[in-house]
């Protein structure tokens, strides 16, 4: 789609300014890959470092009426009035405004083509303007001046035309991740907002990866001196004599629907225990889900069930901030997740739960003290299963002789 009369504007700017001869509008930008932006919010966002390490990047433009050949310069971001022939000077040491090298021929169309090489290269007779590429976001004013003067420094009267072009070349920096460890199903994962020179925080997206290789472990069996007094007596009292007591191992307790092969083998099973302490960054699946994050926002829910993490496992999230113009910066920092579902015991961890569920938000303790209650109520299950089974066989041969 061709935009003829953009009235679009940036930070005051429009992306066509008239003057009494001629206008010039941004057609489109052709970035990397051949993209083509259209779009006048595209438009605006202007080049980034991919587009300028692409040398098919081309800034298109519609000329009208169509003047024959025109001469380009630009005020490198200095506000600098480039029609001003006293910011053109002939002696490169004394000109302000930066002139690009180049036969800027209009086609019959009117449309005038700009290499985005030739803006970065700058002016090779003074250096300005030569590292537009490599800064951050900047709003640069073109000057169109019809000449047919290889370098134009006189008065042009009312021979040009000016438009407005963003060049964008350094990448935001990471963000610094709320947490290290979550423990959760649920669970919100937080950052610190950044903002990127002109893009305000309110500019500045992000994107998000949980991933399996990021070298998250699960939190190792603590010492008992890192157990508070409420875990360790529930876990006391879960393993005392009368939890054993005949009571416990009544005929209703050993019905055949308790001891069914379905009720007891997920509990029974040594390959949960053994998951829930293994390194997952040792299991090479990489990504499991990327996902963005709007502009201006600093906090992503990943439901781990949703992402089908078995309980217990551990996966990584990491997160890299990305400026209006679309560079993405570096990753931040990971920020461990452990799929931990709601056990029913928060009134025992040190200080309580602050929310109704202890899967909804991260312990005061870490994962390290629900991942020790789990591991303690695994065994008492395993060791309750175990006496289930004999007790049942008994029953049966008993049972059988009678």
């Amino acid at each position: 789609m061709r935009v003829t009369h953009l009235t679009v504007f940036a930070l005051g700017m429009p992306l066509t300014a008239t003057a009494q001869s001629f206008t010039a509008t941004i057609d489109s930008l052709r970035g990397a890959g051949s993209t083509i932006r259209d779009d006048s919010e595209d438009i605006l966002d202007g080049f980034n470092a991919a587009d300028c390490a692409d040398d098919g990047s081309q800034v298109v433009l519609q000329l009208n009426p169509r003047p024959a050949r025109i001469d380009l310069w630009h005020d490198d971001s200095a506000t600098l009035d480039c029609v001003d022939p006293a910011n053109r000077d002939v002696n490169a040491d004394d000109r302000e405004c930066v002139h690009l090298e180049g036969d800027f021929v209009v086609d019959s169309d009117g449309t005038l083509t700009i290499p985005l090489a030739a803006i970065a290269v700058g002016d090779v007779e003074s250096e300005r303007g030569d590292d537009v590429c490599t800064r951050n976001r900047a709003d640069y004013e073109f000057s169109l001046l019809v000449s047919d003067a290889a370098i134009e420094t006189g008065d042009i009267g009312e021979e040009y035309a000016t438009f407005t072009l963003s060049v964008d070349g350094s990448p935001p920096n990471a963000p610094v991740m709320d947490d290290s460890f979550l423990v959760g199903n649920e669970l919100d994962v937080g950052w610190d907002a950044v903002s990127d020179g002109a893009d305000t925080v309110s500019q500045v997206s992000y994107r998000v990866e949980v991933r399996d290789d990021l070298g998250c472990a699960a939190s190792g069996a603590p010492d008992a001196g890192t157990l508070d007094a409420g875990m360790g007596d529930a876990v006391d009292g879960a393993m005392s004599d009368g939890a054993m007591s005949d009571g416990a191992m009544s005929d209703a307790a050993m019905s055949d629907a308790s001891m069914s092969d379905a009720a007891m083998s997920d509990e029974l099973s040594d390959a949960g225990v053994d998951a829930a302490m293994q390194d997952a960054g040792a299991d090479e699946r990489g990504l499991i889900r990327a996902f963005d994050v709007g502009a201006g926002n600093s906090q992503a829910t990943v439901n781990l069930d949703d992402l089908r993490v078995a309980e217990n496992d551990v996966v990584g999230v990491r997160v890299a901030s990305v400026d209006r113009a679309g560079n993405r910066g570096a990753w931040s920092d990971v920020t461990c997740l452990q799929r931990v579902v709601g056990v029913g015991l928060c009134d025992i961890l040190e200080g309580g739960c602050e929310e109704a569920s202890c899967s909804a938000h991260r312990s005061p303790n870490g994962g390290m003290a629900l991942f020790a209650l789990l591991v303690f109520q695994r065994a008492f299950r395993r060791a309750f299963g175990r006496a289930f089974g004999r007790a049942y066989e008994r029953r049966t041969r008993f049972r059988r002789r009678s």
